[in-house]
């Protein structure tokens, strides 16, 4: 059985900066700045947990204009699947963050704040994938 998670970088089309989430000091790396979302649920399509974990996240579901799947990891016995997305909203908002928060960010999606949850960093400072955000943030 392959567990399952999924985690969102959430960019805002008017500023161009994206929205990284603190993680709590009573969660697992915490005090981490990282991605929104968690583990799968009911045999949930990776979007369908992104979505159900902002809106338990943030405290409601941002009006999403568009997912971009930019990563997939797979762990080498294939036991774990976590796939990252970028979301991309219109405008910043203020998030009504629960406990697995201890905070939030607006920043530039080229410059992050530390310390980076280990798996944020890999994803965040892969010259592939900042490329792939590069693209999205210019079409935008």
């Amino acid at each position: 059985m392959t567990l399952k998670a999924s985690g969102c970088i959430l960019l805002s089309e008017d500023t161009k900066r994206i929205l990284l989430q603190l993680r709590a000091p009573d969660r697992r790396n915490k005090n981490y700045w990282g991605f929104w979302g968690g583990g799968s649920e009911n045999h949930e399509l990776p979007v369908q947990t992104i979505e159900r974990e902002l809106e338990e996240e943030l405290g409601f579901l941002p009006d999403i204009t568009k997912f971009y799947p930019i990563h997939k990891m797979v762990s080498n016995d294939e036991s774990f699947e976590y796939n990252t997305f970028l979301a991309t909203v219109p405008t910043e908002f203020t998030p009504n963050i629960n406990k697995e928060s201890e905070g939030y960010a607006w920043v530039n999606y080229d410059r992050y704040p530390v310390p980076l949850h280990p798996g944020a960093k890999l994803v965040l400072q892969n010259p592939r994938i900042a490329s792939k955000i590069k693209t999205i943030v210019d079409q935008i």
